[in-house]
């Protein structure tokens, strides 16, 4: 009986370890995000705030195109898109330009405007400074 027992015990202080290395880890986790500072959580409030306010524009659209100035990848635009899909859910929010209707994110109205006027796509709806609804106009 006693190699059954052993395995049973050998068995329960593995799980009491990894189960303490969870505890340790979750703990060093929340002190690094709390070293981030409250700039970069009130930071991705108000990206969430803000495309929470496209979500009544878009009533009704399954998939919508991503517009914006800031840099895609590993930059704030990529940060900006995966907050828009989150706060947008269950809508899409395709990196590509080729959606009938997109939504643009531009560091300013300006910038906005400037796209607006090269490209081929209307504004449909402005909702905040180089937030806004378009729909494509052209092939």
């Amino acid at each position: 009986m006693q190699g059954p027992r052993a395995i049973a015990c050998l068995l329960l202080m593995s799980l009491m370890a990894l189960w303490s290395l969870l505890v340790v880890c979750d703990t060093l986790l929340v002190m690094t995000v709390d070293q981030d500072g409250p700039d970069k959580n009130h930071l991705t409030q108000k990206l969430g705030r803000r495309f929470g306010l496209l979500k009544d524009e878009l009533d009704g659209q399954h998939t919508v195109g991503f517009i914006t100035d800031q840099p895609r990848f590993y930059g704030q635009g990529n940060l900006d898109v995966m907050i828009a899909q989150y706060m947008l859910a269950p809508l899409v929010i395709d990196h590509q330009h080729d959606q009938p209707t997109s939504i643009t994110n531009f560091t300013s109205d300006e910038a906005l405007q400037r796209w607006l006027a090269s490209s081929d796509y209307s504004l449909q709806k402005r909702i905040a400074e180089g937030l806004a609804v378009v729909e494509r106009v052209g092939p």
